[in-house]
């Protein structure tokens, strides 16, 4: 396959199969006796998908839950592999998808961002100034040295959206991040996110939220059932997903 320069995702054809794996017994003794007991299904996370994503694009992924955004995250994000198909990357996405991502849970928050700004910068010059910045924006200066497992699910999305918005990023790959958080959190999290894509290149965005679809994409892909439904205008993405919630 030849590469477009412009290109930051091409996908033909591709479905991801998604392992379930269960017991034929239920008995102990013989599940570690036997370990060939043990046997997996497969889901169809995603089915035949066919799509370009051009560099500095900012594209929804809409749909119910289920439909295979966060499958289209993950990939994007090199964190699952495609099962057939076939899927080149020219961009690097980094994933913003659920709490276990960018930070140990055993870490305190002044280690989580030293790691992170030792990932980013390769040196430690200036990253006092660094914290006080992430510290400052997530609103933990008095949980710097609390581990992160202690954190509620809103401190912990407010420290990774802060380091992750603290670098320009090639391509981001976001799932809901901006709805969680009070409404002081989620209005200052807006602004730092629009600085933050005026220095990025590229945007894959799943949400429920059309009023943040709408104000962070120009494009958007509708799935249903791991399966492309429609690729459009982001305006008339949300009608044909509306339209089509309303016929069912």
């Amino acid at each position: 396959m030849t590469q477009d320069k412009n290109l930051a995702l091409e996908l033909n054809n591709v479905c991801v199969d998604i392992p379930l794996y269960s017991y034929e017994s239920t008995n102990l003794k013989q599940l570690i006796l036997r370990p060939k007991n043990l046997r997996a299904n497969f889901h169809r996370a995603l089915s035949n998908i066919t799509l370009k994503l051009e560099k500095g694009s900012r594209t929804a992924l809409i749909g119910h839950n289920g439909a295979g955004k966060s499958t289209l995250l993950r990939l994007a994000s090199g964190i699952i592999s495609h099962t057939s198909g076939s899927f080149e990357k020219f961009t690097r996405f980094e994933p913003l998808i659920d709490r276990s991502f960018l930070v140990d849970d055993e870490l305190d928050a002044r280690a989580a961002s030293e790691a992170y700004y030792l990932l980013k910068t390769g040196k430690l010059r200036g990253f006092e100034i660094y914290l006080r910045d992430i510290l400052k924006f997530a609103n933990l200066e008095k949980f710097e040295r609390y581990p992160i497992k202690t954190y509620s699910e809103g401190m912990r999305t407010r420290l990774q959206f802060a380091l992750l918005t603290s670098f320009p990023s090639e391509a981001l790959a976001l799932d809901e991040t901006l709805g969680a958080g009070d409404a002081a959190f989620i209005e200052k999290a807006q602004i730092r996110f629009r600085n933050f894509l005026e220095s990025s290149a590229t945007l894959l965005f799943a949400s429920h939220s059309e009023d943040l679809l709408k104000e962070f994409c120009d494009r958007a892909i509708v799935l249903n059932n791991g399966n492309i439904v429609y690729q459009g205008h982001i305006d008339e993405s949300l009608d044909y997903y509306q339209a089509s919630r309303g016929a069912n």
